[in-house]
């Protein structure tokens, strides 16, 4: 982190120098005729003068423009760097806390689908079902895979195996875990849960 500080600290130190020795020229008439009025330089005139010489050699050799238009680009490249690190940092976040919703959700359907009593059809009602197909197609989004087999929340077997696929697949969404949830689909066979 030192490092990367340090060098756009030179970059901008550069490009200040830079823009000091481009500018120069055009300063250098009233700077001269400036410091002669108020009494600043009255003798050494040709010092500064001399001073304004080398600045515009300097400025008219063309290796001054091509380390200049370096200098620039690799500021520009190091400002565009910072920008989209701080993009992407941003980036990482939302989808953090996107995931921790999703981790939210999945855990709460889990919960909901566990049967209350013998005779609960709370699962095979349309809206229980709407919920579970919508957090399929959310859980498709962020590439999370199904286990293999029954996962139909219709059927008895598919309701089940959605439930522990569920209550397994809630830890690491909370966690903000995406790697770890896009495997949670091989902890589990074809066999009946």
């Amino acid at each position: 982190m030192k490092l990367n500080s340090l060098w756009r600290s030179a970059l901008w130190g550069a490009f200040f120098g830079l823009a000091a020795i481009t500018i120069s020229p055009i300063g250098e008439e009233i700077a001269v005729e400036f410091a002669k009025r108020h009494g600043w330089i009255s003798g050494s005139v040709e010092t500064l003068d001399s001073a304004f010489y080398r600045l515009r050699v300097l400025w008219n050799n063309p290796f001054f423009w091509t380390g200049s238009a370096l200098i620039i680009g690799l500021l520009a490249g190091s400002l565009v760097d910072w920008m989209l690190r701080k993009f992407d940092g941003l980036r990482d976040v939302d989808r953090t806390r996107d995931l921790v919703n999703l981790g939210h959700q999945v855990a709460a359907a889990a919960v909901d689908m566990l049967p209350r009593d013998l005779e609960d059809d709370r699962l095979t009602h349309p809206a229980g079902i709407s919920k579970v197909i919508s957090l399929l197609h959310e859980l498709r989004r962020f590439q999370i895979r199904l286990p293999e087999g029954e996962t139909n929340p219709r059927t008895d077997l598919g309701a089940r195996r959605l439930r522990s696929f569920f209550a397994a697949l809630a830890p690491p969404l909370l966690a903000g875990n995406l790697e770890l949830a896009r495997e949670v689909h091989l902890w589990f066979g074809t066999s009946e849960i």
